[in-house]
């Protein structure tokens, strides 16, 4: 009689020749003839098929595959299928309980396809091997998830996904194709020293996400959001890769500036100034932070109220425009009240001609009571209120461009404007309100110019 590994027996009738016993010496079969007196080998061909044969029969005594489709089933029977190597698919299924890997068993060649499907409780598969696919599309998370220090040998996908706790994929290697799209993580989600061959994260909510020493260099975030994310990699995406994300102006880091130096570096060399801007905004940020975190408090609030609140350190580089436009438009007020209310404050104009007099801007209450009714009155009072206001707009419009910046003196350019050659000058408060609007103006002007222009904070 011979069997082979897959329980497959031959009688020795069934035999085309004669036998007494069979004998396997180093693989090769080998049976012995009474008549002929010497050994006949089988074909190669033949140990061959009966390898395949043995393989074939064992997978088929295997358990079936675990199949469910709209059935509520427990976590530990689900962990129980993937670590006894069968084939998971579940579609609008509700898994209950902890889903949690047996320690006795850390490799799995099951394939893993997970559709429509809620976790109720926890998800641990950390430390597990994977030799087959693993796809979960449109499922919901409602506990943490870990796959820390798994190891992935095939294509991993996630496919509109929520996560309501927090992931971990710390220590991970994929060693094949990630596939990421529409995943929300709206907690933090840890890729700390995960390894990735190629990876592909579009429209995904990473926000609060750490990539601490990961390897970063095959992996794009199209449209991907990562406000916020601890961006200290060991190695960085590629411009193309990271430039359609969003948020790398929320981008920061805790110790190691080096790769967001780097990433703003490759963003500026391909052509990414906007980009740019918001990855310099994040490590300027986050350098004032680490002052605040060391003690330095004074310096912190400068470098906030003078650089953050004004341009964003370049990244808002209209900001500084905007910002002496509303100064402008605050003081036109503030000098038309002068002009109306105040004893010790005014705002004169002089001539240059020596036989024009010097004249106060001022409300002319005497043409007021000499009109008879009273909508000649206010017709007066609207009409000289009226000038008031141009010659505070334009006085203001003065003290803003008072001081001139690099050859530039726009306020003598405004005099030239007037029909007549005269001044405008200030006395009392208002002139240490006009001193004022100067010196914030000229700031404000400078700072667009050079942050437009020039990288400033580079």
């Amino acid at each position: 009689m011979f069997m082979a590994d897959c329980g497959v027996r031959w009688e020795a009738s069934e035999i085309p020749f004669p036998t007494h016993h069979t004998k396997l010496d180093e693989g090769i079969c080998t049976m012995t003839s009474v008549r002929k007196k010497r050994s006949r080998a089988i074909p190669p061909l033949m140990v061959v098929g009966l390898a395949v044969s043995a393989i074939f029969c064992h997978s088929s005594a295997g358990e079936p595959r675990f199949d469910r489709v709209g059935k509520t089933i427990e976590g530990e029977e689900l962990a129980t299928a993937v670590s006894d190597q069968r084939d998971v698919a579940l579609r609008d299924c509700v898994v209950t309980g902890i889903t949690k890997l047996r320690a006795r068993r850390r490799q799995t060649s099951a394939k893993i396809e997970i559709r429509s499907t809620e976790f109720q409780g926890p998800v641990m598969f950390g430390d597990v091997e994977f030799f087959s696919e693993v796809l979960f599309d449109s499922v919901t998370f409602h506990g943490p998830v870990s796959f820390a220090e798994a190891l992935f040998k095939e294509r991993f996908e996630i496919h509109e996904a929520m996560f309501t706790d927090e992931v971990s994929f710390r220590d991970c290697e994929f060693r094949r194709e990630v596939l990421c799209s529409s995943v929300v993580f709206p907690f933090r989600a840890d890729f700390s020293r995960t390894v990735f061959d190629s990876a592909s994260f579009r429209y995904c909510r990473l926000r609060r996400a750490v990539f601490k020493n990961t390897h970063l260099a095959r992996v794009d975030f199209v449209g991907s959001e990562l406000g916020d994310a601890l961006f200290e990699p060991h190695s960085v995406p590629s411009s193309a890769g990271i430039a359609t994300a969003k948020g790398l102006e929320s981008l920061r880091y805790l110790q190691d500036p080096s790769a967001l130096t780097e990433l703003r570096n490759r963003l500026r060399r391909d052509g990414y100034r906007e980009e740019e801007r918001g990855v310099t905004y994040a490590l300027r940020v986050s350098d004032n932070r680490r002052r605040a975190s060391e003690g330095r408090r004074f310096w912190y609030f400068l470098e906030l109220v003078l650089f953050d609140w004004t341009c964003r350190y370049g990244m808002d580089y209209g900001r500084p425009v905007v910002l002496a436009f509303w100064l402008w438009l605050l003081c036109t007020f503030i000098y038309l009240l002068m002009m109306n209310f105040g004893k010790r404050t005014a705002i004169m104009k002089e001539y240059k001609n020596a036989s024009s007099a010097n004249t106060q801007l001022t409300l002319n209450v005497a043409d007021l009571s000499a009109r008879s009714s009273k909508w000649a009155v206010g017709l007066e009072f609207l009409g000289q209120e009226t000038k008031l206001l141009a010659w505070a707009a334009f006085f203001s419009l003065m003290s803003a461009f008072n001081i001139g910046f690099r050859g530039f003196n726009f306020g003598r350019w405004l005099r030239l404007l007037l029909p007549r050659e005269l001044d405008l000058k200030s006395v009392g408060w208002t002139r240490t309100v006009s001193g004022i609007q100067a010196l914030l103006s000229v700031y404000f002007f400078a700072l667009f110019l050079l942050t437009y222009f020039e990288r400033l904070f580079e």
